[in-house]
């Protein structure tokens, strides 16, 4: 079994510059121009699916406990981290390492979704 996740943007340039840019992921699958508008991203065995949402996200809280968090598990911290720096994108929380053992730190997407970036798996 294998697990992707599916995310509402309302703007999919933005998710492509978060997605593919600054988090490195491949365009998989770009229907930019259908009914739904739709990326797919991979990386590794990772599969992020974005889709332009059709209500209104304003002011949608996108944190534990009223979002699920996204767990990306990665071989270097250290080389993560420094793509965001180098993009210029805030960390919503710092590395850190974690009373179970883990040491990880936190974005958000364009969106407002958060994702720990982790080395603990």
């Amino acid at each position: 079994m294998k697990l992707g996740v599916e995310l509402y943007t309302t703007d999919l340039a933005k998710a492509e510059e978060f997605y593919g840019g600054v988090l490195g992921f491949e365009i998989i699958e770009d229907n930019r121009s259908g009914k739904v508008p739709y990326l797919g991203f991979a990386r590794g065995q990772a599969r992020i699916g974005v889709a332009r949402s059709w209500k209104p996200l304003d002011n949608v809280d996108h944190t534990p406990p009223l979002a699920p968090e996204l767990v990306l598990y990665v071989e270097d911290l250290e080389a993560e981290v420094e793509r965001f720096r180098t993009a210029h994108w805030p960390l919503f929380e710092e590395i850190k390492i974690r009373p179970w053992g883990a040491t990880d730190f936190r974005v958000k997407d364009p969106d407002g979704h958060l994702l720990r970036i982790t080395t603990s798996d």
